[in-house]
């Protein structure tokens, strides 16, 4: 039930693409807009003493009401009960020899973590100083109610994003303002001077600077109109101007709001990329490129996405993939892309020539990365292994052998559907190198006891310069540079690879 109930909650409060949210969100923005107003009024000196009171009691309502929203927002930010099991059974497999208070205090931390997090954001301290003024001890800093104006930039995101853009457009912004202060002082006194004497209601200096502000925004309360003829050629005079005003007005700021959008989508490409480090280049957002990405995913490898396709680059941001739009045939975008520090690259693009072109460009800025390309043929595969692929795969010819495979071996190939597709998330295959000098540097395998400590069975061993050798026998010697291909728990494999780096 709470389970349930938390769900709900955090499609109100934080999941951007639901309806709820937003409505939540408009919602909130009143009740902060109604505080705002409650406040102001309780400030007036001549309010009687009861109406002041009234104001101070609906003013405490609505920071408990903030307050709630705070305590319900760090609820939903994590799932603390499942954070903490999940993190004690971790630790008891990985550290069994551990006491299990030392567990339970780590597992404490990592499950408090997430929320610590959130409540490291700006907006979560913006919230929680709006409702320190709702603890009596704390009455005497009142003023820190001011902090929930800036509670709207949580519900509209708009307003902080409109503030960039202005102040990057303010010398532009701050010249069509002289101008327009220029004009306006220009129309106010030619106005002044054709319609005084003629006009009643133009019976000092400042009626002609409000009438001239009036007609130059285009409001027209119609206070103050023109009765000369002269007056009214500069009445045309200020509305043409105050319409240019306002399309100059407007183009400045979609123009800025356009160069910022695709800015800051290149910003946050660039430097979710900086951070990577042995990642994936995958290259072709086709369907098997997706697979391909998704199955990168579901691993836990991080990747950047190549394509030249805007819309294929727009759906794979919008799935929170890191995606670069350019031809992967180009030099370079693979520097953009961090090719040096890149664990591999797969190229699952269909075209031949766009493959060779592509493998012999990575060749030539990284000759020793590890490639994967796509192939229609056998011959196609010839050429590309020629060029410099490490490994080819043809999908129609897998997907076949593998159709036959199930269906003369269901059971088998249930298997390795179970490992390979990750139906059971805590069963993996796993490649460990020995290092020189390790814990298993030398030793044979049945003394190395890694079935009987770590519950991880050694399917093969892949020796240097060597072909895989499967299903290697108790007397096989492991030696360093060796390849340990390994089937087991995550955890235990974890534990196995911290032990074969000593």
């Amino acid at each position: 039930m709470l389970s349930s109930l938390k769900s709900i909650l955090y499609r109100v409060l934080e999941d951007p693409a639901s309806r709820a949210k937003r409505i939540f969100d408009w919602a909130m923005m009143l009740v902060v807009t109604a505080s705002i107003v409650a406040l102001i009024l309780s400030l007036d000196p001549s309010l009687p003493p009861a109406d002041r009171e009234r104001l101070f009691l609906l003013d405490d309502l609505f920071i408990a009401l903030f307050a709630t929203e705070y305590l319900l927002r760090l609820w939903v930010c994590s799932n603390f009960g499942v954070d903490y099991r999940r993190a004690i059974k971790r630790l008891h497999r990985r550290w069994p020899e551990r006491g299990g208070v030392w567990q339970r205090w780590e597992a404490l931390k990592t499950a408090l973590h997430p929320k610590w997090v959130w409540m490291r954001q700006p907006l979560s301290i913006i919230d929680l100083i709006a409702i320190l003024p709702y603890f009596r001890p704390l009455r005497m800093f009142r003023v820190l109610v001011v902090f929930r104006v800036l509670k709207l930039l949580r519900y509209s995101r708009d307003l902080a994003f409109l503030g960039g853009i202005l102040r990057e457009r303010a010398f532009e912004l701050l010249a069509l303002a002289t101008v327009v202060a220029l004009v306006w002082a220009m129309v106010a006194i030619g106005f002044y001077s054709v319609e005084m004497g003629s006009n009643p209601t133009v019976d000092s200096i400042w009626k002609a600077f409000w009438w001239a502000i009036v007609t130059i925004t285009t409001v027209g309360y119609g206070d103050i109109v023109p009765v000369t003829l002269a007056g009214k050629a500069v009445g045309v005079v200020a509305m043409i101007f105050g319409i240019g005003v306002f399309a100059f007005f407007t183009s400045i700021i979609a123009s800025a709001l356009t160069e910022r959008l695709i800015t800051l989508k290149e910003h946050h490409m660039e430097r979710r990329i900086e951070t990577l480090h042995d990642h994936m280049i995958v290259c072709g957002l086709g369907d098997l490129g997706r697979t391909v990405c998704q199955t990168l995913l579901d691993e836990g490898t991080p990747f950047v996405v190549i394509d030249k396709n805007p819309q294929r680059v727009a759906r794979a941001v919008q799935d929170g993939w890191t995606a670069v739009e350019g031809d992967a045939s180009d030099g370079a975008i693979w520097t953009k892309v961090g090719l040096d520090k890149a664990r591999g690259v797969i190229s699952a693009i269909g075209d031949e020539a766009t493959n060779v072109y592509l493998i012999l460009t990575v060749r030539e800025h990284a000759p020793g990365i590890f490639i994967v390309a796509r192939s229609g043929t056998a011959a196609s595969e010839q050429r590309l292994r020629k060029v410099g692929a490490n490994r080819v795969i043809s999908p129609a010819l897998l997907g076949g052998v593998q159709m036959a495979h199930t269906a003369l071996r269901p059971s088998a190939s249930n298997f390795f559907d179970l490992v390979l597709h990750k139906t059971n998330v805590d069963l993996s295959v796993e490649e460990l190198t020995i290092p020189k000098g390790g814990n298993f540097d030398g030793m044979k395998l049945r003394d190395s006891r890694i079935r009987e400590d770590f519950e991880v069975m050694v399917v093969g061993i892949v020796e240097v310069n060597k072909a895989l050798q499967f299903s290697p026998s108790p007397n096989t010697e492991i030696n360093a540079g060796d390849v340990l291909i390994c089937l087991g728990n995550l955890d235990n494999l974890e534990r196995l690879r911290r032990a074969i780096r000593g």
